[in-house]
């Protein structure tokens, strides 16, 4: 009962998707839809899948829904095992072999 009363005290809401701007840093490999990274947010170390894609950088004969090295975008993710408790502005770090990005969480809505 207490933990409930907590959570009502705090307004802390389990999230289990959002949206981060991201900036791939190095990529040997494309990313695109479905990709599971590990992420890695404050005290946070979950992988996560790559729901969306809305890219901000464009070069020519590019496709939208594929990251590579020094592109920036939008991208929601979802956490594969449990939801958990995040905030927009928040940094986080993905990661995957060789693959490093950097970003922010900018909404834990809909964007």
């Amino acid at each position: 009962m207490y933990f409930i009363f907590a959570y009502f005290i705090n307004n802390k809401i389990a999230i289990k998707e959002f949206w981060s701007h991201i900036t791939i840093q190095h990529s040997p490999t494309t990313i695109k839809l479905g990709y599971e990274p590990f992420i890695h947010i404050e005290h946070i170390r979950q992988s996560a899948t790559i729901k969306e894609i809305r890219k901000l950088t464009n070069k020519e004969d590019d496709n939208d829904n594929i990251l590579r090295t020094g592109d920036k975008a939008y991208i929601k993710l979802e956490f594969i095992l449990r939801p958990e408790y995040i905030k927009p502005e928040m940094k986080l770090i993905f990661r995957e072999g060789k693959v490093k990005a950097t970003g922010k969480i900018i909404n834990i809505d809909e964007l």
